[in-house]
């Protein structure tokens, strides 16, 4: 497998599906491989597992704790480069950074 490849990874997590087709394929035309899921579980599995360079993370989506998550990602020592995607309040976003 080229290396170069592995260093072109972006995983996504979003609940809107448009957003979601809309990244990936203006990631995919960058030269990223991408994922895309709307499933907490598989984004942390994926995540542990596929070793992306890249991570989309909306904080936003219902049932689901973005906060949550980016905790999860540090426990596991995620080395990604982490993109917040949200509409959340000012203080969410403190949280999160």
């Amino acid at each position: 497998m080229d290396e170069d490849f592995l260093n072109n990874r972006l995983l996504v997590i979003d609940n809107e599906l448009a957003l979601g087709r809309l990244v990936k394929t203006a990631a995919e035309a960058a030269g990223f491989e991408v994922l895309f899921t709307k499933k907490p579980s598989v984004f942390s599995e994926t995540s542990r597992n596929w070793c992306p360079t890249v991570l989309m993370l909306d904080l936003g989506m219902p049932g689901t704790d973005g906060i949550q998550l980016l905790r999860g990602l540090a426990e596991d020592k995620c080395a990604a480069h982490v993109i917040l995607m949200s509409g959340a309040d000012s203080k969410i976003l403190e949280a999160a950074m």
